[in-house]
């Protein structure tokens, strides 16, 4: 019985390890601006986004540096006055991310439009038609207080669901084994 435990063990942590393979499906954006730097109650303005791996932008300008412009994306905004949220929407913007930053301009007027620096460090590389995003924090070293994080979101794999639904399978037989054991 303790080699049929040992070897159920050492299958659910194969199981729990495997959960760290994965595809990205898409890349998480955070676009942070310092609106006002008010010591006792500064104002930020946040933007979260997603784009796709391999999404074509809609317009690419050049120079100085190339521009990626992205119509119509589906934004989660909010403003903070003194680490509380005083407002949040969410909404369709256009979004250019070039050298320098992010703009962020809702697509309803009058709603929100900024700029949050991201220092000139590149969050992209490759063909600009289908950009590989490079997951980091970067923050500006002009505009004091931005920052923009991009991360990538994974989904597991396939047989990676397999493995960890067959070890809880064999959890649920050793424990029924064992319940049934103790009534007689």
């Amino acid at each position: 019985m303790k080699n049929k435990a040992t070897c159920l063990f050492l299958f659910l942590l194969l199981a729990a390890l495997g959960v760290s393979h994965a595809e990205t499906i898409a890349y998480q954006f955070t676009a942070v601006d310092l609106a006002i730097a008010n010591p006792q109650s500064p104002v930020y303005e946040i933007a979260t986004f997603l784009l796709t791996p391999g999404e074509a932008p809609n317009l690419i300008s050049q120079p100085p540096g190339v521009s990626l412009t992205y119509d119509n994306v589906a934004v989660d905004y909010s403003e903070t006055v003194g680490g509380v949220v005083a407002s949040s929407i969410d909404a369709l913007a256009t979004v250019t991310i070039d050298p320098d930053g992010i703009q962020v301009q809702s697509n309803k007027p009058g709603s929100f439009d900024f700029f949050a620096g991201s220092g000139g460090g590149s969050t992209w590389s490759g063909n600009p038609n289908a950009p590989t995003f490079q997951a980091g924090t970067y923050a500006s070293a002009d505009e004091i207080g931005d920052y923009v994080n991009v991360s990538n979101v994974n989904a597991p794999e396939l047989p990676t669901f397999a493995l960890l639904g067959t070890g809880l399978l064999g959890i649920a037989a050793l424990a029924r084994r064992k319940s049934t054991k103790n009534l007689l």
